[in-house]
């Protein structure tokens, strides 16, 4: 547990550049100060989890009517996170952290600190939840927003290690996408929040993309000749990107054909495709994956397979023309508990 009072101290001294002090307090809180006329009220939480500042928000709330002019009731964490913040200004409560940043609000007090880094990192940070295999507990988890799971069911779906289950858990908690519950298991906290998480930490460019042009020309026609010589050359592939929104949710005409190969493409194959690698103009991008997991929900749509709307939802965050309006069709169709706009 951190000694936080030095600390707070010294922080709301550097905020307000006037000398702050530890007083005496009768209240719920962990600390009173009194700097440059103000008394504020720490409730202190050892991290910005999204339970622990639920319950610090909560805390603070219940007790934000104080009697007392001039008190400040505040959350204090030792580095508030991005989504710490979101939480704190929807609950209109005022919050300052022990790394320096701050925004609290008071009677004629407005103070806000921002931009300073955390001085409270642990060491060996949890794997990025969206990294590779680990990105494999993030589709279990979206594919059941409403469910929770034990590591080892979690392990065994996604066919990955306890140990890579395990570092991909903690992650996601750390970052407060997912809630321990008392019996172990895991449920996920905002499941919109996770998914725009993850659509702004992807990009394709992470996979081997050939981008190119092809004798199967563009659009709907260039996407079922791809696929009938993909079928020929007994080729595991699905698409995605816009030629996969046209088919799950048909909204407009596309140019470019987007499409997952499970290994790379042989001469042969490129051949009979007439396959030419260049960018500008490109009709056709050939995608090889840099983990299966994208082939995860696998569906087949007029006998051609598809990526999951998931995956679709995240390439098409890197496709050109009408990209954008395709995710919200998908949005809307596939995931209408994304309330926001992803």
């Amino acid at each position: 547990m951190i000694n936080f009072q030095p600390q707070f101290v010294n922080v709301l001294t550097s905020l307000f550049d006037a000398p702050a002090v530890i007083v005496p307090h009768d209240s719920p809180f962990d600390a009173a100060a009194e700097v440059g006329g103000h008394t504020l009220l720490a409730h202190f939480k050892s991290d910005a989890t999204a339970p622990r500042i639920r319950a610090g928000i909560h805390q603070v709330k219940r007790y934000s009517n104080v009697a007392f002019s001039g008190q400040i009731p505040l959350l204090v964490v030792p580095f508030m996170t991005e989504r710490g913040k979101q939480h704190c200004k929807a609950e209109n409560v005022s919050w300052m952290d022990l790394s320096g940043n701050a925004s609290i609000r008071g009677m004629d007090l407005i103070v806000r600190s921002s931009g300073q880094s955390n001085q409270f990192k642990k060491r060996g940070r949890p794997r990025n939840p969206f990294a590779l295999k680990s990105s494999r507990v993030v589709r279990l988890m979206l594919a059941n927003p409403d469910r929770s799971f034990r590591q080892h069911e979690l392990a065994e779906a996604a066919h990955i290690s306890p140990v890579l289950t395990s570092h991909a858990v903690s992650g996601l908690i750390h970052d407060g996408f997912l809630e321990r519950l008392q019996d172990r298991s895991v449920r996920l906290i905002e499941p919109d929040q996770l998914l725009a998480a993850w659509k702004k930490a992807y990009s394709l460019d992470g996979h081997t993309v050939l981008r190119g042009h092809t004798s199967a020309g563009s659009g709907r026609a260039g996407t079922e000749q791809l696929w009938s010589i993909l079928w020929q050359h007994g080729v595991e592939h699905a698409f995605t990107g816009l030629s996969a929104a046209w088919m799950i949710a048909p909204m407009s005409m596309y140019r470019i054909s987007s499409v997952y190969l499970k290994e790379q493409p042989s001469p042969e194959l490129l051949s009979a495709l007439r396959f030419e690698e260049e960018s500008r103009g490109a009709n056709t991008w050939l995608i090889i994956p840099n983990d299966d997991g994208v082939f995860w929900g696998t569906k087949e749509y007029e006998s051609m397979p598809v990526v999951s709307p998931l995956q679709v939802l995240l390439d098409l965050k890197d496709h050109p023309e009408r990209s954008e309006e395709a995710a919200e069709e998908i949005q809307k169709k596939f995931f209408p508990w994304a309330d926001q706009k992803l």
